[in-house]
């Protein structure tokens, strides 16, 4: 257990920007649900950071979780990730903002893939289905109730789905007057399956020699304190050399990403650092060296959970 929160089941899959795809479909006016509308990169990012912030940007000018009574069958609305490859899910959170008390008659259900292509076709396994601050099920934060911070790590639903293709919520409503919500979050951790994408690059913690199986987690941090932790690039690849990739942070709550800074042995702390080589199945650096990644956290910082994240932009393949 890192700190005052519980341990991750996994690492944080960033559907955001490694390629996935992020939609929604519900019926227009009263029209079937005949397309599925792809969610723009910043409200992906949105979905998948810890801020909590409700989303106010909607396929049709209303909200993305309503429900209402679907003439043509079925759940009201669905939302899906479909994901560029099979990946291994090990949990899941998803918050929302709740319209209005009537909010509570919306059931949601959880449903993995493992060879959905388009979040229609497949065959669906059920993880979860439940009703909002109903029979002592919080997962999904109910009527008027703004989501906690660390409430993705406290309260997470944890599984073992291996080879996944694509991940869905579906909401529809129970009985009497209905009303929706708008999404918060929606979080999920795992890990590409074996034997996809093998052509990539791993990161890799100095300490065990291995590919980081759970985030790399600073705990309790004192505001103030500086710490380091030394990890290595490895080239999964058995045939291409990776060439030009740069590493660098991106923040999941405020400014996070400006207390990181990172530095090969001998070099100094920047904010970004190029790997111009790393050959194919090869380790950088190689022997001894490292890359050291360091967190400084601001005396003045507010105390709460924080997240950033270490990119590694796509190396040029040959």
């Amino acid at each position: 257990m890192a700190g005052g929160f519980p341990d991750m089941p996994s690492r944080k899959i960033p559907y955001d920007v490694d390629g996935s795809v992020v939609a929604t479909r519900w019926p227009n006016g009263g029209t079937p649900k005949e397309k599925w509308l792809e969610w723009p990169d910043a409200y992906k990012k949105d979905l998948n950071d810890i801020d909590e912030s409700r989303i106010e940007w909607s396929p049709y000018g209303d909200f993305w979780l309503n429900q209402s009574v679907d003439a043509n069958g079925g759940y009201f609305c669905e939302t899906v990730i479909v994901f560029p490859e099979h990946r291994d899910v090990y949990g899941w959170y998803i918050s929302g903002w709740p319209a209005n008390i009537y909010s509570l008659n919306q059931l949601f259900t959880i449903e993995v893939s493992a060879d959905s292509t388009n979040g229609l076709d497949g065959t669906w396994t059920q993880l979860a289905s439940f009703q909002p601050n109903q029979y002592g099920d919080q997962r999904f934060v109910g009527w008027y109730y703004q989501p906690r911070p660390g409430e993705h790590r406290t309260r997470l639903s944890t599984t073992d789905q291996p080879g996944i293709r694509a991940f869905r919520v579906l909401t529809g409503w129970i009985s009497g007057f209905q009303s929706g919500s708008q999404w918060r979050s929606c979080h999920i951790w795992g890990a590409i399956s074996a034997g996809q994408t093998p052509d990539r690059l791993l990161f890799i913690d100095n300490d065990t020699g291995l590919e980081f199986t759970k985030p790399l987690d600073w705990g309790d941090t004192p505001r103030g304190l500086t710490q380091d932790h030394d990890i290595k690039i490895k080239n999964n690849s058995s045939t291409l050399d990776a060439a030009n990739t740069t590493l660098s942070f991106s923040a999941e709550y405020e400014t996070s990403d400006t207390w990181h800074t990172i530095k090969e042995t001998g070099g100094s702390f920047d904010t970004t650092l190029l790997i111009s080589s790393i050959l194919a199945g090869a380790t950088y650096p190689a022997g001894g060296n490292v890359i050291t990644v360091r967190n400084a956290v601001p005396v003045d910082a507010e105390v709460f959970l924080y997240e950033a994240r270490l990119e590694a932009s796509a190396p040029t393949w040959s």
